[in-house]
């Protein structure tokens, strides 16, 4: 048995989030999940979050777990609420930008160039949860404030005059 120890800071939302794919997690070092990931082995991990006090949860298979177009390696706990995808992970280990929108907090993962995913702030939770797209698929819808702000404050009549333009 593998006996490692995992550091998070995310698993702090309640059961009314279990139907989440994922979320987007900056301070766990590895990506954490409630469903047991393909191709998993048996390990013992203690997983330890960002509470105060609270004892470590017990991460019991490592395996491969698909996030959007990547395969991330992934730790099982069935005492997890959420899954969490590690920021830290995607970066170091796949070469994935992460930039998240000014004003939206909207996040955007690319790799070479391309959306691997996306992800949307969520307002009640103060979290963002990934979209898990495909980069087919991705359209930016933003407000008029953000694109006013996106282009050095431009008056609204030449955006509209410059959107149809571009598409």
């Amino acid at each position: 048995m593998n006996s490692d120890v995992v550091k998070t800071d995310g698993n702090k939302l309640g059961k009314e989030y279990s139907n989440v794919s994922f979320i987007y997690d900056s301070g766990a070092s590895k990506t954490l999940v409630k469903e047991k990931p393909n191709n998993s082995v048996p390990t013992d991990i203690a997983i330890y979050t960002g509470g105060k006090d609270q004892p470590p949860l017990i991460g019991t298979a490592m395996g491969t777990t698909k996030v959007g177009r990547v395969n991330v390696e992934s730790i099982y706990s069935p005492e997890l609420e959420n899954n969490l995808l590690s920021a830290t992970q995607l970066s170091r280990k796949h070469g994935i930008k992460q930039t998240i929108e000014p004003w939206t907090a909207n996040l955007i993962l690319e790799k070479e160039g391309k959306i691997v995913d996306t992800g949307s702030f969520d307002p009640s939770s103060q979290l963002i949860k990934l979209d898990t797209t495909t980069a087919q698929s991705v359209t930016h819808s933003d407000d008029w404030i953000t694109v006013h702000r996106k282009f050095g404050h431009l008056i609204k009549t030449i955006i509209s005059k410059t959107i149809p333009h571009t598409i």
